[in-house]
């Protein structure tokens, strides 16, 4: 059976069934190849698949079976749910990454300004007393002597197990000598 091919005019045109589709020099909005037809636009993998194959059933794809978007031979081409297509072309980190991105672009400033509202102050303010409530003490041991104790602290700097060991290992640091000296040194 003949196939109609997509010629290849330059880098940024294509041809097929006589009419020709631009692919735009921006690579991150213009990867596919497109022609205005009235007051739409027209790509050619689709067009090519509609060709061969009829109309292009709702919520399915054309996929590019060598992922490479130039290449539009019907061999290369092939009809997917749009869920699997999804599939093909993002892995975990991908959906992540663009997760991320669109949380920074539009929810971060929608979050700004509801946190400065009456309504997020105060709904932090219960939610903070509520979380530290549910805090389960953890066991840390004193920087200074030794002796393991329970906070519900969780910072870093909570390194002692009181004000006064806290103190003892200051001295200590302010002579010159380890936070854990023995206390004779002092």
């Amino acid at each position: 059976m003949y196939h109609m091919r997509v010629k290849h005019v330059n880098d940024y045109t294509k041809e097929f069934d006589g009419k020709r589709y631009y692919r735009q020099k921006n690579m991150k909005k213009g990867r596919y190849y497109r022609r205005r037809e009235g007051d739409t636009s027209v790509s050619l993998h689709r067009a090519v698949w509609r060709y061969y194959y009829g109309d292009i059933p709702e919520n399915c794809h054309i996929h590019h079976t060598d992922h490479n978007w130039h290449n539009n031979q019907i061999e290369n081409l092939v009809l997917l749910k749009a869920s699997d297509h999804r599939t093909h072309h993002w892995s975990s980190e991908e959906k992540r990454a663009a997760q991320a991105k669109r949380v920074v672009k539009y929810a971060t400033p929608k979050a700004k300004e509801w946190h400065g509202t009456e309504e997020g102050r105060k709904w932090h303010s219960e939610h903070g007393r509520a979380a530290y409530a549910k805090r389960e003490p953890i066991e840390k041991e004193c920087a200074a002597c030794h002796i393991k104790y329970q906070t519900l602290d969780r910072k870093k700097a909570a390194r002692f197990c009181s004000a006064n060991c806290k103190m003892n290992a200051r001295r200590r640091r302010l002579r010159g000598l380890p936070e854990d000296a023995p206390r004779d040194m002092l």
